[in-house]
């Protein structure tokens, strides 16, 4: 089983558990959802693959601000 720990912000990893079929679960960061422009979406409890090209790592800029 694969768990990744997610010190990317989930983004990077959705790509490493749809290509790797011993994923169980994922880390989830629910506190850093608002700063992406793009966050990672559940839906019943599965993560969903973006159709979108990239990593979804684009940065809100209002959100730098708050940090």
């Amino acid at each position: 089983p694969l768990v990744p720990a997610v010190w990317d912000m989930m983004q990077i990893h959705i790509h490493l558990c749809a290509t790797t079929q011993h994923v169980l679960m994922l880390e989830y960061l629910p506190w850093l959802l608002h700063v992406f422009k793009t966050p990672v979406r559940f839906e019943d409890g599965f993560l969903q693959i973006p159709d979108e090209p990239g990593a979804g790592t684009e940065i809100r800029t209002d959100a730098l601000e708050k940090y």
